[in-house]
């Protein structure tokens, strides 16, 4: 899903279905690219590629992906938080820009808790009389 290239976080944009030693598995196609995979295919007769195919993010995977793609130091935390959108998965990790990260999200979060609570606020005020 995501792999880092040149110290930045990138989305793979192709995923491979394969077998090796007859055993089907899945992978993420990162910096070392499909030509990498079809070389390996043709020099190990335990390897066959299956299929390769195109990467497609929901916009919540994407937005977060936007929300984290700074944040390198974290990779294991920051690839599951893209995934499931789980802020929880930073818990245990001390880095500042983790820190940053969680305490924008925060922020960001008791803003919309505050809008929402103004709204009932003065819908029943509105209200009050009737």
């Amino acid at each position: 899903m995501i792999y880092i290239e040149k110290n930045d976080l990138k989305l793979s944009d192709k995923i491979i279905k394969f077998t090796k030693n007859g055993i089907e598995k899945e992978r993420y196609i990162g910096p070392e690219g499909v030509s990498w995979w079809n070389e390996l295919e043709s020099k190990h007769d335990n390897t066959e590629i299956i299929e390769i195919a195109d990467v497609s993010y929901t916009q919540e995977e994407l937005e977060r992906y936007e929300e984290v793609k700074n944040i390198t130091t974290s990779f294991d935390e920051v690839k599951e938080y893209v995934k499931t959108g789980d802020i929880s998965v930073f818990e245990s990790t001390d880095d500042e820009k983790v820190r940053n990260f969680l305490a924008t999200k925060e922020n960001k979060l008791l803003q919309e808790e505050l809008k929402s609570t103004q709204q009932a606020l003065d819908f029943m005020i509105m209200n009050r009389g009737v």
